[in-house]
């Protein structure tokens, strides 16, 4: 990559392989929206969390369990931790130097993953909706595939940092499917 200086500015256009740029952003730039993405996801996680952290640990340990079920204790560490992976990634394309429409795509399916994600908790841990929470797991694990495969194209460390959020919501839906089963 080339980097070129603006006259009068702090900031440099970023040359790619087939001559596209985009602006490249002074680090208190870079660094505010790294903050905001990670505060993006960590809201929207806390939001589930928060509403499904009152009957986790009551309901989760009342109801018969599937093989593999983690302690109670572990998914809140687990969210965090694909939260910040999410963050992070959603920063990298959003810093990657591209077309903006390329990564202004592949930002909104991130959006829209994000949002199912922040529903799909409080559905299923909140209101033990098993069936519902299913449908939506699966749409999630969709939405996570596509914003893997489209970050994928843009920048390949965002890709591989989702893919711990994919993996993760295939896991959330077997548990989702095995309670359903066991507890009619």
């Amino acid at each position: 990559m080339k980097y070129a200086t603006l006259p009068g500015n702090t900031e440099a256009c970023v040359f790619n392989n087939q001559g596209q740029f985009k602006l490249r952003y002074s680090r208190r730039h870079e660094i505010t929206a790294l903050a905001g993405f990670l505060a993006l996801c960590l809201g929207a996680e806390l939001a589930g969390s928060f509403l499904a952290a009152t009957g986790l640990f009551g309901w989760y340990l009342a109801f018969n369990a599937p093989p593999l079920s983690p302690p109670a204790m572990v998914f809140f560490p687990v969210w965090t931790t694909l939260a910040l992976c999410s963050g992070i990634a959603a920063w990298e394309i959003w810093r990657a130097p591209d077309v903006g429409l390329r990564n202004q795509a592949a930002l909104r399916l991130w959006g829209w993953q994000l949002g199912l994600n922040a529903v799909f908790t409080p559905l299923l841990f909140g209101l033990h909706w098993f069936l519902p929470a299913a449908g939506l797991g699966v749409a999630l694990l969709v939405a996570l595939g596509l914003t893997t495969w489209r970050f994928g194209r843009l920048n390949r460390l965002a890709a591989a940092l989702l893919l711990p959020c994919f993996g993760w919501a295939g896991f959330q839906i077997y548990l989702n499917a095995g309670f359903w089963w066991l507890n009619p």
